[in-house]
């Protein structure tokens, strides 16, 4: 995106273009694709569907549950997700903040010793 903008190509000026195209439920991808090759959008949803199994075999479970959680978020809000200056805030938005982890983290090791303490 922002090599887009350097070229002048705003993210406004893609968003009335998709809304334009009625692809609100697309990403700027599609937006972008359409213009240049006039190829059909593709749902946020649609893509998800499509690429999930692929995206997910090289996960461990927990590295899935991540994945699958920004991926709900990405197709709720859109790819603005997807960018790694909410990696902050999509993992407070999950897990809380980080004095609440941090609290969590040292509640659970009370319980978790409880008996061998007792």
């Amino acid at each position: 995106m922002n090599k887009l903008e350097k070229e002048g190509c705003h993210k406004d000026d893609l968003l009335k273009l998709q809304e334009l195209i009625d692809a609100q439920d697309s990403d700027l991808l599609d937006v972008l694709q359409y213009i240049a090759y006039s190829k059909e959008t593709v749902s946020l949803v649609a893509r998800v569907q499509t690429n999930k199994d692929n995206i997910y075999t090289l996960l461990n479970a927990r590295q899935r549950e991540f994945v699958s959680y920004v991926l709900r978020n990405y197709v709720e809000a859109g790819v603005d997700e997807l960018d790694i200056a909410r990696l902050g805030t999509v993992i407070t938005a999950k897990y809380g903040n980080v004095q609440e982890i941090q609290r969590t983290f040292i509640e659970f090791q009370t319980h978790l010793y409880k008996e061998a303490l007792s």
